[in-house]
Order: C-alpha cells, then structure tokens, then sequence
C-alpha cells in the first residue's frame, strides 16, 4: 500500500515515469492498484513520447515500458497479430539486461506458453525458462516473483494442469517467507498456511496467527476473515470480541 501511495503522488505530480509504471500497474492490476485497461491506456497517452525519448537515452525502466506498450496498447497502436511466441521476444532482450519486472513478466508469459503447449519437449524448456526468470527477478529482491516461486514449489504447478517443477514444501517456504518479509500479502498468509498444516516447516499455529495478522494488515480479505475468526474462538489468541468484529467488518 506504501508503495502504491509513493507511485499514486508522483504521478499527480507529473513525474512521467511514475505516470508509466501507474499505467503498467492498472493494466494487470499489480501494485494494489485496480485492475483498469482504459484508465492505463489514458494514462500512458499522456506520457508516451516522454518515456519513448528517456528509453533513447538507455534509461532502463523507459525501455521496458516502451516495449510493454508497442506490445500492449499503452498510449500508442499495439502490435498487431499477437501471440505469446511475440511477447516472449520482444521481452527477452530487456530481461537480459537485468530489468527485474521484464524478467517477471518474461516468467509469467513462458508459464503460460508451457500450460498451452502440447509438445512434451518444448512444454518442459518453457517451464524450465519459468523457473529460470522468476528466480532471477526474485534474486533481485521482486517479492511477487518469490511468491510466485513460493506458489510454484507448493504444489508444483503455475498455470493450467501442466507440473512446472516438483512440489518441493520447504523450497516454497523459502519463498514465501523472503516475500512475506518484503510485505507481499498473499505470500504473508501462504505462509500461515504452512506453518497452520507444518507443511515444509514444524507446525506452529501462533506463527500461523502472526503471518496471517500481517496479510490482514496488509488487506488481504482472507486473511483478515481468519483473525477475525481466531479473536471470536480464543483458541489460538485471547477470545477478543471487539477485535473480531474489526476483522470481519474489514473482511
């Protein structure tokens, strides 16, 4: 939420590159920012020509959001006759210079290529190269791609019925717990989760309930539900009505 006040002010400031990342943000509903195509598309009409001229002068982000908008409609015609083949090489090229949200988002598309393909072979290197790219961004400290991660080695899959890698649980708690460290909510409350059922960690319920307690602060619905539910049992904290109430009003 920090993040999307820092992002929400400079863009009201007229900073174009927080204008962009805005835009990109709506456009996949990333950052906690409302998932919103038509105000990402008005946003990044504004700024278009600036950011083109900043990734001219090899500024990194502006060169990723040059191509993330060439590929996606951002402020100019999108390509026409798209295909995941195309937005993996369009993207590839950023990601090797180190952009962590190109390498994200060059994860998230080989994902998608290895749950559609139906050659074995090729399937298997789409998913290695999934693996590949969210490690490197979460290397780089992208706390949604170690959660992604965290996901991935929980169940062993990422889209579709495709297995990406081996569940590995304690891989995923590695994940989880370097994301939940960064603030990602949803990896806060996966890793309640696995300390709730001691899966790839010794079962700990009051961990459990810390976990959960900063996903609910950080407004997750779920997990605000279930501190809500542990103030009104007393089983695992003291019995609190009021704070129940809370949690369930903010669920």
């Amino acid at each position: 939420r920090r993040a999307m006040e820092l992002f929400t002010k400079a863009q009201e400031q007229g900073d174009a590159m927080a204008t962009m990342w805005v835009a990109v943000f709506h456009f996949g509903g990333g950052c906690g920012f409302a998932d919103d195509q038509d105000r990402a598309r008005q946003l990044a009409k504004g700024v278009i020509d600036q950011v083109a001229e900043l990734a001219r002068q090899g500024d990194a982000d502006a060169e990723f959001f040059r191509v993330y908008a060439r590929l996606f409609g951002l402020g100019i015609e999108p390509e026409p006759n798209l295909n995941l083949g195309r937005i993996i090489e369009a993207l590839r090229p950023v990601a090797e210079k180190g952009h962590p949200f190109a390498q994200e988002n060059l994860a998230g598309f080989y994902a998608a290529a290895a749950a559609s393909e139906a050659d074995a072979a090729k399937a298997a290197e789409y998913a290695r190269k999934t693996i590949e790219w969210f490690r490197k961004a979460a290397e780089q400290g992208s706390a949604r791609s170690q959660a992604m991660l965290g996901v991935i080695y929980a169940d062993g899959r990422n889209e579709g019925d495709r297995n990406l890698v081996d569940p590995d649980p304690r891989e995923a708690v590695r994940w989880y717990r370097l994301a939940a460290e960064r603030g990602h909510s949803g990896a806060q409350y996966n890793l309640g989760i696995h300390y709730m059922k001691g899966n790839g960690v010794e079962k700990d319920l009051q961990q459990m309930h810390s976990w959960f307690e900063k996903a609910a602060e950080n407004g997750l619905a779920m997990a605000q539900y279930n501190v809500g539910v542990a103030y009104n049992e007393g089983r695992i904290v003291k019995r609190d009505y009021e704070k129940a109430v809370r949690w369930y009003r903010l669920a």
